[in-house]
């Protein structure tokens, strides 16, 4: 049973002169079914129709398509025959009589075309294929006539077939079950089954007795591996399953001397599938048996393909364990390889094998796992391009390896830092009784990062080889090495006292000297442009030098340096302590200077005292100055009511900082807190008239932020109505100095600037609607807007346009609420799409969906066509901006202001952009999930679907739908209830005719199974066409199948719809899907009597 198919035999050879369209289906169908029952049909039928086709320089044609059709009718009839035929067959007239019962189990009449061709065939094919006395048999017409009568034949059989193929399944799991097989029990197997893959995975899943074993080998049942399956076309590559070798994998604890002898034999493959039943046989195997199949896994691993890595590596550690050293060392040795230089294990993968394996592998492996690791921590170094020669090993260990410290590594993205952890571990284990041997291994190396390792394992090790730890603490190489130094220092303060007294004087020597401090000067002008360090930083930094290395040793110093030691700690401060963990690349919250409690705590005038005292600090990511207006912030927040009555006081502080506390009063608000408005404003007021600094856009910014929450809707009400002028001076103030012209400004101050001039403009909308509100005057607005306006539709690159059109496109409907007027008199300026502010204006508006109204739609409608017609191409934020336009004129269209007709803007849209119908049917999809659409909604969709369905015939209603644009729609459409039924039913019958698919939404199958109870006829036949074009791959029967079980249990209630019911299981079954074949075979499952 081969599960190589007839790959070698496409389609395209069908596709002769002489047959019409409908031949060429036929002939596709025909050879798709043979395919099923092998190579052999399947190649003998090809053939046929070259024959058939092909003008070849042959004179005896006829007789070699007899031959040939005489060998396939066989293996039909081998297949298709009866058991009851089987088991007794009858001594006389016995190929007529099994055709027979081959079309009474099909349930083909004997009348039928069908019926009397075959039976016809069953008395005259063998005279057909053979010669006729000494004369030739050409390809003559009445040889055409017969073989296209076959032809018709063959589809009817082979389509009968897929309906009776529940039956077929049980007679292979009847013959699976046979425990101790014959030479006849293996001959049924191969010569009366179908032999493709489906088969073969159902045979192979359903034997549990190891007595195949020897005669599936002998029949060639394990030598045939698939090999992967690459898609030029697709650029993807798939791994299919063998089932042969997952039969292995559940016998190899059953009868593993057997197991292992086919699993040794089985020829090389790319798949890794394969490989890694291999290696899972191994796994189930004694150590000595699995150490044979260690060069099968080595190949597989060195391979193009790899997965499940980690079970490579406890073959290795299972090898391990029964002894087989260099079994073992070359799984592990070729699966490191294979992490390096971007190899076929990631990081992830490597992080698992070693945190898992390395501990068991250093136990059984010893020193030579340790070898195998330090070899590969030095070839990833290598792959970073360092050289290992120049400037002592250095290989930035300090950064990607900071800690050496157990519990503690490095970046887990960084193979040299998972590695650098299993040589630590590994030596760490090792050192405790072959220390000798761990160190001369790692100094092998010449990087740095195994100088560290050598001090650490000494450090904790370091009684078992004390002459080592003496040579490397007197070393002046090591004390003075500054990457090195915490290593150091922890072997020193851990062994200082066992240091000889002349050693000890060794040590303090170098330290008393002190460091090379022209070193340290050079280094600071190569990284200061040649700028001289000052000579009280130098001498800082060589005391905090001296300090440091004094530390380590200050349990064993002498009087002389114990004194100088405590004087350095005391103008320089403390040594950093070895105990704590340096983090060099993690936020530490003690660098931040106070908290909002404790300011919080502090009364106001406290506050601005504090604030003004405070000096910004440098930290790892620049200084705290941010952090602390952010505590700041949080301190006014949570006293406000307090804060507010000295309002006016903290205008004595920075920008940055009273930034901070408007930030604070205003989120204060938004919180709902009720300010004392006359008590905030004249700090506002007075923020927009101080001079300029750099900070000055951040604290106008915060003004405008503040206005604006107060004008929200929700806390007007605070705001007493004859603050309304003051409140427009400021915002008035804000957005002017936003658009003077400000020097040397870098792109983060000019978008705080911008914000600043946005949040003014819709605090000033705001303002307007609290006005009216109020009864009072707002055509101050529409004054200062036509001032702005004018400015920023200039030229297209006139600065300001963007903020300007920005807010004004977003709060249209707003405007055109307080002056309709004014909209119809600025429209043009503000949509002209060949400016800055025009488009600007545009993208804002599009972006606000909430916005629409019909006034501002009928005014835009002519930038709406433009729009559509503009194709959809650059960046994501061209394809944003499309993606916003469909959802708008879907919107527009559903509230009835534009039609499917109107100037064909939605057709301009459609052709704009492939994925244009796809994005409206998705903005669509949105609006139907609702189900208590209104009757004219749910008629504008409906109206929509047939428009767009119309478009697969008419071109002018746009390019024809995609299945990914049907199918985004079509689930919402049928599960929502207020379509009616029969007309749900019908869409999904023309999404299968025009996509060859029903999609994957669970919600079609939902509504398949609900509307089955009224309407099961229509049900079942949409589930036949379904079903018959599904593949083994197909998920939709898995995922959806108590959907698809409850249809088909209702149909076979029915004695009207059994029939069908039952077809739909056979093909399904016949296609891969055995989960609906118990409704057939099981009594449970039969549906009791209607």
């Amino acid at each position: 049973m081969s599960q190589e198919q007839d790959r070698e035999v496409p389609l395209e050879r069908l596709s002769g002169q002489r047959p019409g369209p409908a031949d060429l289906d036929r002939r596709q169908r025909i050879l798709s079914r043979l395919r099923r029952f092998g190579p052999g049909p399947a190649g003998w039928y090809a053939d046929i129709c070259t024959l058939l086709d092909e003008d070849l320089p042959l004179r005896s044609t006829g007789m070699l398509v007899s031959h040939l059709f005489r060998e396939l009718e066989s293996a039909l009839r081998e297949v298709l025959l009866p058991d009851a035929i089987r088991k007794d067959p009858p001594q006389s007239r016995r190929h007529l009589f099994e055709v027979q019962g081959v079309l009474d189990w099909l349930d083909i009449p004997t009348d039928s075309p069908a019926g009397k061709v075959w039976l016809a065939e069953a008395t005259k094919l063998h005279s057909y294929a053979h010669r006729v006395r000494m004369e030739q048999t050409p390809m003559d017409e009445a040889v055409r006539l017969r073989l296209a009568d076959l032809e018709d034949m063959l589809d009817v059989v082979l389509d009968r077939f897929e309906t009776r193929y529940v039956t077929v399944l049980q007679r292979l799991e009847t013959l699976a079950a046979v425990r101790n097989p014959s030479k006849t029990d293996v001959k049924l197997l191969m010569g009366s089954f179908p032999q493709d893959y489906l088969t073969q995975e159902r045979f192979f899943g359903l034997l549990n007795t190891a007595g195949w074993l020897p005669h599936l080998d002998k029949h060639g049942f394990f030598s045939t591996p698939p090999a992967p399956e690459n898609d030029d076309e697709a650029g993807t590559v798939a791994f299919p399953a063998w089932p042969a070798s997952t039969y292995l994998v559940r016998m190899a604890s059953v009868a593993p001397a057997v197991v292992l002898s086919i699993a040794e034999r089985i020829p090389s493959t790319d798949n890794p599938r394969v490989n890694l039943d291999v290696t899972e046989v191994a796994l189930l195997l004694s150590p000595a048996e699995a150490a044979r199949l260690v060069p099968r896994a080595v190949e597989a691993i060195r391979g193009p393909y790899l997965i499940a890595p980690d079970r490579y590596a406890q073959l290795a550690v299972r090898c391990a364990q029964g002894g087989h050293t260099e079994q073992a060392l070359a799984v592990m040795t070729a699966l490191l390889q294979a992490t390096q230089h971007g190899g076929r294990i990631d990081d992830y993968d490597l992080q698992e094998i070693l945190r898992t394996h390395n501990v068991d592998l250093a136990r059984h492996l010893g020193t030579a796992w340790l070898e195998v690791l330090a070899g590969s921590l030095a070839s990833a170094l290598l792959a970073t391009g360092m050289d290992p020669d120049r400037a002592g090993g250095e290989d930035l260990s300090t950064v990607w390896y900071p800690v050496l410290d157990p519990g503690h590594g490095g970046m887990r993205s960084d193979d040299r830092a998972l590695f650098t952890e299993a040589v630590r571990d590994t030596a760490d284990h090792l050192a405790a009784t072959d220390i000798r041997r761990v160190l001369s291994i790692l100094e092998s190396q010449p990087w740095l990062v195994f100088r560290r390792l050598r001090l650490h394992i000494l450090q904790r090790h370091g009684a078992n080889a004390p002459d080592a730890v003496e040579s490397i603490l007197t070393d002046p190489d090591q004390i003075t090495a500054a990457r090195s130094r915490r290593e150091w220092a922890l072997l020193a303060r851990a062994s200082a006292s066992s240091l000889r007294p002349a050693a000890l004087e060794g040590v303090l020597a170098v330290i008393d000297a002190g460091p090379d401090t022209e070193r340290f000067v050079e280094r600071f002008r190569s990284t200061s442009g040649g700028a001289e360090p000052p000579e009280q930083y130098v001498e800082q930094w060589a005391g905090a030098w001296q300090r440091d290395r004094y530390a380590a040793l200050v349990d064993v110093l002498p009087e002389q340096q114990l004194r100088r030691y405590r004087e350095l700690c005391e103008s320089l401060g403390p040594a950093p302590s070895l105990d704590t963990i340096p983090q060099p690349l993690a936020w530490s919250e003690s660098e931040e200077q106070g908290s909002p409690e404790n300011l919080a705590a502090m009364t106001a005038t406290e506050l601005i005292s504090h604030a003004r005292q405070f000096q910004p600090t440098p930290t790892r990511f620049g200084t705290n100055a941010e952090a602390f207006c952010s505590q700041l912030q949080a301190a006014v927040t949570s006293q406000a009511l307090i804060y507010q009555e000295d309002a006016p006081q903290f205008a004595e502080l920075a920008d940055d900082h009273l930034a901070a506390v408007l930030d604070g009063f205003r989120t204060a608000v938004q919180a709902g807190q009720q300010l004392s408005w006359a008590t905030i404003l004249p700090l506002v007021q007075s923020a927009t008239g101080r001079p300029h600094t750099s900070d000055t856009g951040t604290l106008h910014l915060a003004v405008a932020r503040f206005v604006l929450a107060g004008l929200a809707l929700h806390n007007t009400q605070q705001i007493p109505t004859p603050l309304g002028d003051a409140l427009w001076d400021v915002l008035e103030s804000v957005w002017s100095a936003a658009r003077s012209p400000q020097d040397d400004l870098d792109g983060d101050q000019q978008s705080v600037w911008d914000e600043s001039l946005e949040t003014a403009l819709r605090a000033a909308v705001a303002w307007a609607l609290w006005r009216r509100e109020h009864g009072a005057a707002f055509q101050v607005l529409f004054t200062a807007l036509d001032t702005l306006l004018l400015d920023a539709a200039g030229t297209p690159a006139t600065a300001g346009a963007s903020p300007v059109g920005r807010t004004v496109g977003s709060l249209i409907t707003r405007l055109d609420a307080l002056d309709p007027a004014w909209t119809r008199r600025r429209i043009e300026v503000l949509f002209n799409l060949d400016t800055a502010l025009g488009r600007a204006s545009w993208m804002a508006y599009l972006s606000s969906m909430s916005s629409l109204t019909e006034s501002v739609v009928s005014l835009l409608m002519d930038v709406y066509r433009t729009a559509a017609r503009t194709p959809a191409v650059g960046g994501q934020d061209h394809r944003d901006l499309h993606r916003r336009l469909g959802n708008h004129l879907m919107a527009i269209y559903l509230a009835g202001l534009l039609g499917l007709d109107d100037e064909s803007t939605m057709v301009d849209y459609l052709r704009s952009s492939p994925v244009a119908g796809v994005q409206l049917a998705s903005s669509l999809s949105e609006v139907v999930h609702h189900r208590d659409l209104p009757p004219d909604t749910r008629d504008r969709i409906m109206q929509w679907w047939t428009w767009r369905l119309s478009a697969r015939d008419d071109n002018a209603n746009g390019p024809a739908p995609q299945p990914e644009e049907l199918h985004a729609l079509i689930g919402p459409l049928a599960h929502n209830d207020v379509f009616p039924v029969i007309w749900r039913l019908e869409q999904l019958s023309v999404v299968f005719e025009t996509t060859g698919s029903l999609g994957r939404d669970r919600r079609i199958y939902s509504f398949l199974a609900e509307a089955a109870t009224d309407y099961l006829g229509p049900v079942l036949e949409l589930m036949h066409r379904w079903v018959t074009t599904l593949d083994m791959y197909d998920y939709a029967p898995r995922i959806r199948e108590s959907e698809i079980r409850a249809v088909l249990l209702a149909g076979l209630a029915s004695p009207e719809h059994q029939e069908l019911a039952r077809d739909i299981i056979n093909r399904a079954t016949y296609r891969g899907h055995y989960q609906f074949a118990p409704l057939l075979t099981d009594t449970d499952d039969q549906p009791g009597p209607s």
